[in-house]
């Protein structure tokens, strides 16, 4: 009996000493089990996030939108954040506070688990980079300056035509041209056309595809916009100010509106018959439509099947020009001229992330950037890449 006794108490004592083994074995067990069900919901959620906000690109706001509607699908209470790390891509970080059962024993109250993903846009071949309508065979589509780079399909119902300083190698960038005019390139640059190189004036013309005449790709009207045009809008608006954000929304304006100043930033969609932009830095995005910068016909064409059968009367040239900016959306001028010219790009973006929709197309400057992206595309491909 006293030996009983004796090994009883060894097992008290054993167990004593080895409960809190057991309780830390059982934190293990169900604390870690229960953070891997939540973090997996995390993750789950960030990866929906993802491939969402990357389908609005280049709309930043819907972007984000998408991201938020996403995440609160899957993970109510959970905090998110989005970044760009490219222009055609979006990082979504999904974090998730968690509480513990047994860890508690220890002093551990609560810990907190994360799911993050990246998911890119594809640049596929219906992202249309520039449209110009006119069939003039002298300037529909032209460029004006050195190592200008353009990634996505390009069409000129015209000729498209480009000249650069004698010294000054080129480079062009592009899914698909088509052209009836004839194209022309300055003789002492370089230019690449879908894959096709032109480096010798012996070369002759420049490899392109068949002619058609096409349509306007989309067609945008004020009506869609939500504005009361043009009665509803002011003769003109102007932002003068540096280092201003513009509150989000529609800007119209029966004349013209003006952006004249740097680090200017908003999500907006501007619409008027002149349309001027300068400054370095800046940063827009479109606030409804995909629709950026849009100078409305002076009567109505109807996007017929064979483009707008109205009459266009002449309107004024849309400038825009810079340093080191980013715009991303549509710019439509079906009736008028865009003139955009650019200098040193911001790093790791180009300086327009969309579409140029327009007559003609003068596009002038050193460096100019832009990668396509057909915003009336319902049907992105995104892919995640992270």
């Amino acid at each position: 009996m006293g030996r009983l006794r004796h090994e009883a108490g060894q097992t008290v004592a054993l167990f004593a000493v080895l409960l809190p083994l057991f309780l830390g074995l059982g934190a293990i067990a169900v604390d870690v089990g229960y953070w891997y069900v939540v973090k997996k919901t995390a993750q789950d959620a960030a990866d929906a996030a993802a491939l969402a906000a990357a389908a609005e690109l280049p709309d930043k706001f819907a972007a984000e939108q998408a991201a938020q509607t996403y995440v609160g699908a899957n993970m109510p209470d959970a905090t998110w954040s989005v970044k760009y790390p490219d222009p055609t891509e979006v990082e979504v970080v999904v974090a998730h506070p968690t509480e513990t059962f047994f860890g508690r024993i220890f002093g551990r109250f609560e810990g907190a688990v994360s799911g993050r993903a990246v998911a890119e846009r594809l640049n596929t071949d219906g992202n249309v980079a520039l449209f110009t309508f006119s069939a003039d065979c002298s300037d529909a589509l032209l460029f004006e300056g050195t190592n200008m780079s353009v990634n996505g399909y390009v069409h000129s119902n015209g000729q498209y035509a480009i000249t650069s300083d004698p010294d000054a190698p080129r480079w062009w960038a592009a899914d698909g041209t088509r052209v009836d005019c004839g194209a022309s390139v300055n003789p002492h640059g370089s230019a690449r056309f879908g894959g096709f190189g032109y480096d010798d004036p012996s070369a002759g013309t420049l490899p392109r595809e068949l002619f058609e005449e096409l349509a306007w790709p989309t067609w945008y009207t004020p009506s869609q916009l939500g504005i009361s045009w043009p009665t509803g809008c002011p003769q003109r608006r102007s932002w003068t100010r540096s280092n201003t954000t513009i509150p989000p929304g529609v800007y119209c304006a029966r004349a013209e509106i003006h952006i004249d100043a740097d680090n200017v930033t908003g999500r907006v969609t501007l619409v008027a018959p002149k349309i001027t932009v300068k400054g370095d830095g800046q940063d827009l995005a479109p606030y409804t439509r995909r629709l950026l910068f849009f100078t409305p016909p002076n009567t109505t064409p109807s996007p017929a099947d064979d483009g707008p059968t109205g009459y266009c009367e002449p309107m004024p040239d849309m400038e825009l020009r810079g340093e080191r900016y980013t715009w991303a959306g549509t710019i439509f001028s079906p009736c008028g001229r865009v003139r955009i010219g650019a200098g040193e790009a911001r790093a790791g973006s180009p300086h327009v992330v969309g579409t140029i929709l327009a007559l003609h197309v003068n596009i002038f400057g050193d460096d100019f950037s832009m990668i396509g992206r057909s915003n009336f595309d319902v049907n992105a491909e995104v892919a995640l890449t992270e």
